[in-house]
């Protein structure tokens, strides 16, 4: 996982869910890296550092990745909010 353009580019992960909310939709919290999801009753991370990801890991997060498309350098950059986890 690399941090690029103020994302963070992210190999050897994947997505177990993608929630279809957006972070703006999530009940704000006292902390403002954390919101609360009222469809899945969970708190949800903002992440915007490797460190902070290796420990969310396997817990619903939302960040900026970078996907590298197959077979190429090119990535494309976009939100990305649900449950990941290293491979």
């Amino acid at each position: 996982m690399d941090y690029k353009n103020g994302s963070i580019n992210i190999k050897n992960c994947k997505v177990q869910y993608e929630c279809p909310l957006t972070w703006d939709k999530l009940k704000e919290t006292a902390r403002p890296d954390i919101r609360f999801c009222d469809k899945c009753k969970q708190e949800v991370v903002h992440i915007t550092n490797r460190d902070d990801f290796e420990k969310c890991t396997s817990r619903c997060v939302y960040l900026k990745v970078d996907i590298e498309e197959i077979g190429g350098d090119n990535y494309n950059s976009r939100e990305l909010m649900g449950e990941i986890c290293f491979d």
